[in-house]
């Protein structure tokens, strides 16, 4: 009886073993059934985010890689956003690739914000996890300096505007009237200075004179004759105020604080013929090839359709083909010289030096040097909406146009290649 009574306590304890064991086994197992997906999940974040840094480091380190290439001033990379022709255009660069595995997968391009300034933005994507970076550069150029001798002056012996017309610059050039002036109904306006070389010349005829700059005159003083109107730093004056000088007390209606003499250093500046000016060259034949930095004569009435197609690949604006008109000759060249292309000026490419009584015409958006000597003459054709501008640089006996509306004299000449530099930007998120 007592050892029936002993194994049944033993039973009963190895039962209870058993079923604690069970008991706890089962609560293991649903622990370790609910603890495998979190712990799954745990190592899964840390995965995406060791890949979220693995694409963040490759879009800064691809930026990096095109910032400093611009900023190197890489040939084919600058010619690429120079053809980014409108704001909000982008350029699409292709197959960029490191060559370090493990960079995932790059998309990059360079969007135009403004002319001068530019967004590089980059997208790595590293095993479904995309980060991008961008970064603003800013261009900012240095301008070239002149090349050769540029003339310094819009020169004329007479400005004689008799039935309306005249002429507008557009930069701070000074203009040079070495004879007389005298408009009818016309406009003048300049926006730097004006130089009448005879002393006390009269302004003439209804019309207008807007000067931006100072008047400087032979002897100091300025006549305004009929209903003409002298505008000067934005004062006016008319003949009530005439003479005006600024040799006389302040408190006299005639004074004016920004009419100088003309002294005889500006006058032999502004005279002074350019080393580049000369009379002989190679005889002109028709259709002939005009090569870079030779000079060609041309004598009697001609007329050229499309100077351009006789240019050859060596005329350039720093190697400009020279074209001398001797005394009584006719030049017409009936379509525009190196006219705008996209709204952007060219520098001129032919100089014309036109003697004796020689004539040259000109039609609206040529672009070209004209010098001449006292007895010389410019005709610019009118434009369709009767406003014509010439680009380049002129020093001629006299202007003319077939319009009531002023010519737009627009000051260029030939310069050494300008210098970018770039300005670069903090990194920031954004969207591709």
């Amino acid at each position: 009886m007592k050892f029936f009574e002993k194994y049944l306590r033993n039973n009963d304890s190895n039962g209870s073993t058993l079923i604690s064991v069970l008991v706890v086994t089962t609560i293991l197992s649903l622990f370790l059934v609910t603890l495998q997906p979190i712990m799954f999940n745990y190592a899964q974040g840390s995965i995406n985010e060791n890949n979220m840094k693995q694409a963040d480091f490759s879009a800064r380190s691809a930026n990096d890689a095109i910032v400093s290439k611009i900023i190197a001033k890489d040939g084919a990379l600058i010619a690429g956003i120079n053809s980014i022709a409108n704001d909000g255009s982008s350029l699409t660069l292709n197959n960029f690739t490191f060559t370090k595995s493990g960079m995932g997968n790059i998309e990059a391009k360079i969007l135009r914000m403004a002319s001068d300034k530019f967004s590089v933005v980059t997208r790595a994507t590293v095993n479904g996890e995309q980060r991008t970076i961008t970064r603003e550069i800013t261009k900012t150029t240095t301008p070239g300096n002149p090349v050769g001798t540029p003339l310094n002056s819009y020169y004329f012996y007479t400005i004689n505007f008799t039935s309306g017309g005249g002429f507008v610059t557009t930069n701070n050039i000074p203009v040079v009237v070495a004879s007389s002036l005298n408009l009818n109904g016309g406009l003048v306006d300049i926006l730097g200075d004006l130089y009448i070389m005879p002393s006390g010349d009269t302004f003439r005829g209804n019309s207008i004179l807007n000067v931006g700059g100072n008047l400087y005159i032979g002897d100091g003083a300025f006549d305004i004759s009929g209903s003409a109107k002298l505008y000067l730093k934005g004062t006016e004056y008319t003949k009530s105020n005439s003479a005006i000088t600024r040799n006389v007390s302040t408190t006299n209606i005639k004074y004016c604080p920004d009419i100088y003499t003309t002294t005889t250093a500006l006058t032999n500046t502004y005279n002074a013929t350019p080393s580049w000016v000369r009379s002989t060259g190679e005889p002109y034949v028709n259709n002939m090839t005009f090569q870079g930095g030779t000079y060609y004569t041309m004598t009697g009435t001609r007329t050229i359709t499309n100077i351009m197609s006789q240019l050859s690949s060596t005329v350039t604006p720093a190697n400009p083909v020279y074209i001398i008109l001797k005394s009584g000759a006719r030049l017409t060249l009936t379509n525009a010289i190196d006219p705008p292309i996209g709204g952007v000026a060219n520098d001129p490419r032919i100089v014309f030096i036109l003697e004796g009584t020689a004539y040259v015409y000109l039609e609206n958006q040529t672009s070209a040097v004209v010098y001449g000597t006292i007895s010389t003459r410019l005709y610019v054709n009118n434009a369709s909406n009767g406003t014509s501008t010439l680009y380049g640089q002129v020093k001629v006996g006299r202007m003319y146009h077939d319009t009531t509306n002023p010519i737009i004299l627009d000051y260029k000449a030939a310069t050494s290649a300008g210098t970018d530099s770039w300005i670069v930007g903090m990194y920031t998120s954004s969207s591709y």
